[in-house]
């Protein structure tokens, strides 16, 4: 099928008068030729590269098809069944319904009104960290790992929901202070919030952090999305120690390239996404450790 589409775009000429539209089309049509859309006698890795290829094909056509051009921002999706995947557990369900209330009722203090992105921290549906704080707070969590801090909008709303002599640590591989921040240094002083620079999908790394990981009552995964790091870190963490009601939050798991990731997880799990992060919210029960598909 998509390879038939392709070939109607090669036969019909561009008569859009759109410049933009014109330029995305041609682009297609050049990038399409280095397709091979038969994967009968490709090896994984080459597979894997067409993958690639078809995703970055699939990000223009999305480009196209919308009349209204005027959204903030927007990314290419699938919609896809539910009932051929793995659901939630009452765990999940009644953590969610409380949050929630809690989430719709109270806001984010927000540090620093001035900076660009400062309004999105109450932005409820469409974004998560009033939820992420009332999460914490429904949790009575005083232990959060999570990875990818950068301008520290998760850090700080998971601050103001954590039990009282809670701690987050938040990982990256750039500091905080490189970013036009939400974090301030008295909040680094306080410990209140720490920042680690490293890489959990590295084994080492991961072994060297492994009781911060263990002792977490929530994880918040809101990494790179680059289709590997992902992959490694849940293979990783499939070897942390049981928890009682432990939580994983992965973001963006709309994206097109997070739903295989998504998938894969057979643990009890909950796709949050239309009253959470417009991109993707999901929340994962890892308080047996975490089943993925082999």
């Amino acid at each position: 099928m998509l390879q038939k589409l392709f070939n109607t775009l090669k036969l019909n000429k561009v008569t859009e008068t759109s410049k933009s539209y014109a330029w995305g089309v041609e682009e297609l049509i050049r990038a399409t030729d280095a397709i091979n859309f038969s994967a009968e006698g490709l090896n994984p890795h080459q597979i894997d590269n067409e993958i690639v290829i078809a995703r970055n094909l699939y990000s223009k056509i999305s480009r196209l098809i919308l009349k209204n051009q005027s959204i903030r921002h927007f990314e290419p999706s699938l919609i896809h069944s539910v009932d051929d995947d793995i659901g939630p557990n009452i765990f999940l369900v009644e953590l969610f319904l409380s949050a929630y209330k809690l989430a719709w009722e109270s806001s984010v203090q927000v540090p620093n009104p001035e900076l660009e992105d400062a309004h999105y921290f109450n932005v409820l549906p469409g974004e998560h960290y009033r939820l992420l704080k009332s999460i914490a707070c429904t949790l009575h969590a005083k232990a959060i790992v999570e990875i990818g801090t950068y301008t520290g909008m998760g850090s700080i709303a998971f601050s103001q929901g954590i039990d009282e002599g809670g701690t987050i640590h938040t990982f990256d591989i750039k500091a905080w202070n490189l970013f036009s921040s939400h974090l301030n240094k008295e909040l680094i002083d306080s410990k209140k919030v720490i920042q680690i620079l490293g890489d959990l999908s590295d084994i080492d790394t991961f072994n060297k952090h492994s009781e911060l990981l263990n002792n977490a009552n929530i994880i918040f995964m809101d990494a790179p999305k680059d289709g590997d790091f992902e992959y490694k870190f849940l293979s990783l963490i499939q070897a942390l120690k049981p928890k009682e009601n432990k939580l994983l939050i992965i973001d963006d798991i709309r994206f097109v390239n997070m739903i295989d990731l998504w998938r894969s997880i057979k643990s009890p799990k909950l796709d949050i996404s239309s009253l959470a992060h417009w991109s993707g919210t999901g929340l994962v029960d890892i308080s047996n450790p975490l089943l993925l598909a082999r």
